[in-house]
């Protein structure tokens, strides 16, 4: 987020024309793009006070002093010889930054004529998300529902003690598939809607009983209070079809059952809400950050965290039964190795050594996937939706038939057509904008 400097009530100095920092100790800016939101806005006024780099913490947002300009970004990785920051709309990092290009850290913002602290709008979002989950959660109850939350909020506060750190656009829920409707039913007396996918539209109909997840929103206080419905583990392309032939339905839906039966419990304003064991909850994440081609830094973070303040050994052996039981290693091998290179994360090697891939997947993971994975850097939707149908093919448990067979189903055919399609419109769109710059 570029951001102008004021140096006076009367005064805004571009940040582009400052050859130097201001030398105040506490000083305010006008923050101008959308790098930082939701949580910064252009037109913001954020207040900063100098810091040394050698108090800067994980999360932080600091104001780096960068090629003669001003950027406010997030802090999200930090060693004793690297730090890399980036906003927290933006795709990838920031370039060369060191601690020296740390002036200042954000402590609180203005907003239409109202101050406040920078935790205050991750306290606010979360306190509406607390009201609305007890609630939802007592009704899922009365009405004998299992169900657990699997990531988010929830685990936030059952294995950190602490809100999220950031803003974040749903609580994530797992149910068994044959209770959906009955959960579309306690939605909508609570007065949320359902959210209709486009692209599952597309590719199946949209009927509930088919889906692999249903979102349902209501907005709270002018906070948008979102819950994704799962019916099933999400860790694959699920609004692709043949996704079968690399990891079965049946064991998927068994693996959902299983965190389902297995969860612990959280209180939250009276009522015991459900949330993944620690073992659990560490699988999950770790599924999760391969659904994301393995560039999530903010969730490896996460699991670094849960793993250091709650995985015992007995733990550790109940995540590698899990993993072996329903034959998530390669999924999971390459992010486990990747904790150990970035967090130096406590995995026992024991545990890294019983789920490490053998023969040509080997080969694969080593010279490919963590060689050459920058965790800190999105590719686009198009480029990672291809990596991901590459990844789910290689990591998966399947035969080579069965992987070979997914190449010539139908609707992949159509899927990789329909990509490729939007691929083409994608740069002819670039190229039109170019010639009329």
């Amino acid at each position: 987020m570029d951001l102008s400097l004021t140096t006076s009530p009367s005064m805004t100095m571009s940040s582009q024309r400052l050859s130097k920092p201001p030398k105040a100790n506490v000083f305010r800016m006008r923050s101008e793009g959308v790098s930082m939101y939701p949580l910064l806005h252009p037109g913001d006024l954020i207040e900063f006070q100098k810091i040394s780099p050698l108090h800067v913490k994980m999360n932080d947002i600091v104001l780096l002093y960068l090629n003669e300009k001003f950027i406010t970004h997030r802090v999200i990785y930090f060693t004793k010889n690297q730090i890399v920051t980036r906003g927290d709309n933006n795709p990838k990092e920031d370039d060369g930054v060191t601690l020296e290009h740390i002036i200042a850290k954000a402590v609180r913002f203005k907003r239409k004529g109202i101050w406040y602290n920078m935790g205050d709008i991750y306290i606010n979002q979360s306190l509406v998300y607390i009201s609305e989950i007890a609630q939802i959660a007592h009704q899922l109850q009365k009405a004998n529902i299992k169900h657990v939350y699997i990531k988010g909020l929830i685990a936030s506060l059952k294995y950190l003690n602490h809100f999220p750190q950031r803003i974040y656009s749903d609580i994530d829920l797992l149910i068994h598939r044959s209770d959906i409707f009955l959960v579309q039913e306690l939605f909508k007396k609570a007065k949320y809607r359902r959210l209709d996918d486009y692209w599952l539209s597309l590719f199946s109909p949209p009927k509930l009983d088919r889906r692999y997840e249903v979102d349902y929103v209501k907005k709270i206080r002018g906070i948008p209070v979102v819950f994704d419905v799962h019916l099933e583990p999400v860790f694959l392309m699920i609004k692709m079809k043949g996704m079968d032939l690399l990891y079965r339905d049946s064991l998927r839906a068994k693996l959902g059952a299983h965190f389902i039966q297995n969860a612990t419990s959280l209180t939250v304003m009276g009522t015991k809400v459900p949330v993944c064991s620690s073992s659990d909850q560490v699988l999950y994440l770790l599924l999760h950050i391969f659904h994301n081609n393995f560039t999530d830094s903010i969730r490896l973070h996460l699991v670094d965290q849960v793993v250091r303040k709650t995985m015992k050994p007995l733990y550790w052996k109940q995540f590698l039964k899990t993993t072996l039981q329903f034959k998530l290693e390669g999924y999971i091998y390459p992010s486990l190795v990747l904790l150990r290179r970035y967090y130096k994360t406590p995995t026992p090697p024991s545990i890294i050594t019983s789920l490490q891939p053998k023969g040509v997947i080997k080969q694969f993971v080593s010279n490919y996937v963590i060689r050459n994975t920058n965790i800190f850097r999105s590719p686009t939707r198009i480029s990672g939706g291809m990596m991901r149908f590459a990844l789910s093919i290689f990591l998966s448990p399947e035969p080579l038939y069965r992987k070979l067979l997914i190449l010539i189903h139908p609707k992949t055919l159509f899927s990789v057509g329909w990509l490729a399609v939007k691929k083409l419109q994608t740069v002819i769109l670039r190229r039109k904008i170019e010639r009329s710059v």
